[in-house]
């Protein structure tokens, strides 16, 4: 699932890894965390099944490499979207007091 995630965020716009990181940290963090250690091997694996493409450049004299997402990512996440899931139930303290906050 976790591959469906970058996908997600990549459908967005192209991002690092280190983007995507943060991204994570401020949006879906609250339900599902990750770490550098999986993002970067997901991305390499998505990029060598052709779901995205990679782009180098030098910032402030630091390599980065941005990831786009392809037409085949872009398919492979929407099919991902359109399946069925079983959806547990969820029990936890921070959600429901999320809830309660409005």
């Amino acid at each position: 699932m976790f591959d469906k995630i970058v996908l997600g965020f990549l459908m967005e716009a192209k991002m690092t890894g280190y983007e995507i990181k943060k991204t994570m940290e401020k949006s879906t963090n609250f339900f599902f965390n990750t770490s550098y250690g999986n993002i970067y091997p997901t991305l390499k694996k998505l990029e060598e099944a052709g779901h995205l493409t990679s782009e180098e450049e030098i910032k402030n004299g630091k390599l980065n490499k941005s990831y786009s997402i392809t037409e085949s990512g872009k398919q492979i996440f929407r099919q991902w979207l359109g399946e069925h899931s079983d959806i547990a139930m969820i029990r936890d303290e921070a959600l429901c007091r999320l809830f309660f906050f409005s």
